[in-house]
Parts: C-alpha cells; sequence; structure tokens
C-alpha cells in the first residue's frame, strides 16, 4: 500500500461483475454453494428510510438482544450489557423478571404463552413496559388478531405484529413470504370494525442474517425500502418498520464449537452495517440443549467490540453510497417486488 496509491485503483466494472455473477436470483455459485441475489445497473440512489430503533440523526445504533433458557441467565445478561431479553419457548415465567426494572430494558413476551397463562396477562397489560409481543402474522385469525389488539391497547409502543419468511436459502422468496403475511394482515384488519390506522408503526420484521456480508446487508436495506412501497401502495402514512436481526445458525456445522466465532461474528457485523434495530448473535455452543455461560458472554461481546472499539454504531447506514451495494440493493428491491406481484391473484 506504501507503493500504490488508492487513486490508482480501477474503477468498478460493471460488465466485469456481471461476467461473474449469475443471471438468476436462483442461480447457486459452483464453488461457495450460496445463492446470489439478480444483480443489474442501477443508477437510483436513495436515502435509506428512517429506521425504529431511533432516528437518523443519532447515527446506527441497535438493540443488543439475547434469548435465555434458564432464570440464572437473566441478571448475567443484564450486567453484560443487555438491552433486550426474550426467553426460551416453554421456559420461563414472570418470576424471571422479579427485581427487573421493566422500565430500563425491552422484553419480548411469546404472545401465545401470554395467552396461556406463563406470563400474567394483567399483571403485563397495567405495567408501564416496553418491547415486543408480537402476533404472528402467518397464523392468526380476524378474532385472534381483535383480541391480540384489545389486549395491547393502552400499549401503542409495543411491537405488536409479527412477520418473519423463514430461512429458505433463497432471501427473494423469505421477503415475499413475509410481504404475502403482511397482505393477509392487511385484509384481516379490513374485515374489523376497529381502528387500526395504529398499527402500521408495530410492526416487527424477523430475518436471519447470514455470514456473506455484502449480501445481508444489500437485503437488510432492501426490506426497508420494500415496507416502504408496500405502505405506498396501500396508501397508509411511511412509519419505520423494525427489523429483528438474529444470526443465522445454516453456517454451524464444524465439529468445534469455537469455529463458528468466526462465522458469528461476520453474521453480526451484516446486521449491525445493515442497519437492524435489534441483534441477536447466537451462542457459539447454540445447537447444545442450552448455552454456555461463556457461550453467551461471548455473544455479547462480539456486538460490544463493534460498538466500542469499531464504532459501527456512529453513522446512519454506513453503507449508504456504496456504488456496488447502492446497485445491489435496488436490484433485490425489484426483484422482491417482481416476485411478490407474480405471486399475487390476478383478480388483485
Amino acid at each position: 500500500m506504501t507503493t500504490k496509491r488508492w487513486s490508482s485503483f480501477p474503477d468498478f466494472d460493471v460488465n466485469a461483475w456481471e461476467r461473474q455473477l449469475p443471471h438468476s436470483a436462483e442461480a447457486v455459485h459452483p464453488f461457495e454453494g450460496w445463492r446470489k441475489p439478480l444483480w443489474t445497473a442501477h443508477s437510483v440512489l436513495r436515502e435509506l428510510p428512517e429506521r425504529g430503533v431511533s432516528p437518523r440523526t443519532e447515527g446506527n445504533p441497535w438493540m443488543l438482544t439475547q434469548t435465555l433458557s434458564h432464570k440464572s441467565q437473566v441478571m448475567p445478561a443484564l450486567m453484560g450489557g443487555v438491552e433486550g431479553l426474550r426467553f426460551a419457548e416453554g421456559s420461563a415465567n414472570d418470576g424471571w423478571l422479579e427485581g427487573v426494572h421493566l422500565d430500563m430494558i425491552s422484553v419480548e413476551l411469546n404472545s401465545e404463552e401470554v395467552r396461556n397463562g406463563a406470563f400474567a396477562q394483567g399483571h403485563w397489560t397495567s405495567t408501564e413496559w416496553q418491547g415486543a409481543c408480537g402476533l404472528d402474522c402467518n397464523s392468526m385469525t380476524s378474532l385472534s388478531a381483535a383480541e391480540h389488539m384489545l389486549l395491547w391497547a393502552n400499549h401503542q409502543k409495543l411491537r405488536r405484529w409479527l412477520l418473519d419468511g423463514g430461512s429458505e436459502a433463497n432471501r427473494v422468496n423469505r421477503a415475499v413470504k413475509a410481504l404475502q403475511q403482511l397482505d393477509r394482515t392487511h385484509e384481516l384488519f379490513r374485515s374489523m370494525d376497529m381502528d387500526v390506522s395504529a398499527e402500521w408503526g408495530a410492526f416487527q420484521w424477523k430475518w436471519q442474517s447470514g455470514v456473506h456480508v455484502l449480501e445481508e446487508v444489500a437485503f437488510l436495506r432492501a426490506i426497508r425500502f420494500v415496507w416502504e412501497r408496500w405502505l405506498e401502495v396501500n396508501d397508509h402514512a411511511l412509519v419505520p418498520i423494525w427489523i429483528d436481526a438474529q444470526t443465522s445458525h445454516d453456517f454451524m456445522v464444524e465439529t468445534q464449537p469455537t469455529d463458528h466465532l468466526i462465522g458469528l461474528t461476520a453474521a453480526s457485523y451484516a446486521a449491525a452495517i445493515g442497519g437492524a434495530d435489534s441483534i441477536e448473535t447466537l451462542s457459539h455452543d447454540h445447537a447444545q440443549e442450552s448455552a454456555s455461560h461463556d457461550g453467551l458472554r461471548w455473544a455479547r461481546n462480539i456486538q460490544h467490540l463493534m460498538r466500542e472499539e469499531s464504532h459501527l454504531d456512529k453513522t446512519f447506514d454506513p453503507m449508504g453510497g456504496s456504488r456496488v451495494i447502492e446497485a445491489w440493493t435496488h436490484s433485490i428491491v425489484d426483484a422482491i417486488w417482481a416476485t411478490y406481484t407474480r405471486s399475487k391473484p390476478t383478480d388483485q
């Protein structure tokens, strides 16, 4: 680098890039075996929409989130800097949060467990708290939606609706599934004799972040543009979508669990610079029955290092303006919207 100035590097070659990439979102790279999204040249340069966690003037913050499976893990997590708590399904109850100041953290409750009594409805509906209790938009009915809306009527800041496209390798299809869930929710809302205008700001979009950093960054940015387009098409006011990113476990196949730490760091890094509102880094021993104390601590520290040493939380949309990322983002938006449009019934 001492003999070659930055300005002497060649410009980005679109033709060379296109020759190296498959020309289909379904194509598989022959060496790595991962699906790459469609890429086409774009001159579009749009400012990334607002995020749910904070306004753009505050930079690029995110909520450090962790799923706990034992009550004994709660206090170490909070002392270790966790800002968002969620609990392994079927394990937690109200007693886990004894002595916790709910106004200082974010809690994500499972709506089914609230309904089944693991968490006392009366306590939570009368308590000031923040976070999420998302009803799965894929399986809800008009009755369950109405009950859910009434249950949290006095907690308008909660994220009450959950979009989840799953973990399919084709990320375009993941996003389309989430949009289809959104369409279904829209129809249910229209059938209800209630004012639902405030509900569009209470959605949470779950996304699994993988190890291919630039791909994940482009997809996370694309989700915000797709969400904004859906609101515009359906004549709703523009409100931010909360993106809840969790590191994928698809790559966690090595025999030594500590080998996963590099992949977990890459996936967390992608989620951070892609602008996720909350990020959960899985523990390297996630596949075991219960994550170890060290596993949870190291997972937290990956995000602390990204903040405290790399300062990834200081600049809003840190990859915005990159010629490759901008082009890739809007090509993904087009691919998602085209696939989504084709999937809609012809009478719509």
